[in-house]
C-alpha cells in the first residue's frame, strides 16, 4: 500500500489556553453525504447495579476528506505507538 502524501502542518493560533485538555472515553460517530460527526463523552462513575451515565464533552463536525485524513493520522500514530510499547489490547464487542 503506497504511503499517503505528506500533509503540511498548519500554524495554529490559540485564542484560549492551549492546555485546556479534555479526556474522552466514549464516542458516537455518524455521517451523511457531506459531513462526518463525532460526539465525545466521558463515562461517569456508577454502581454495578446502575445504568452507566455519561457527560457530554463536545461535538466535532468535519468534511469526509478531513475525516479520512484524521483516520490516516490516527492509524500512523497507533502504528508508531505499538512499535514503541507493544500491541494495544481492546475488549471484544459484547
Amino acid at each position: 500500500m503506497p504511503e499517503p502524501p505528506a500533509v503540511p502542518i498548519p500554524i495554529i493560533s490559540y485564542d484560549e489556553d492551549p492546555f485546556n485538555l479534555v479526556y474522552s472515553d466514549v464516542f458516537r460517530m455518524s455521517y451523511c453525504a457531506t459531513t462526518f460527526s463525532l460526539e465525545h463523552s466521558v463515562q461517569l462513575p456508577h454502581e454495578e447495579n446502575e445504568d452507566p451515565r455519561f457527560r457530554y464533552i463536545g461535538h466535532i463536525i468535519m468534511s469526509p476528506q478531513s475525516a479520512k485524513m484524521l483516520s490516516l493520522l490516527i492509524r500512523d500514530q497507533i502504528i508508531a505507538y505499538e512499535k514503541a510499547y507493544g500491541e494495544i489490547q481492546i475488549q471484544p464487542k459484547t
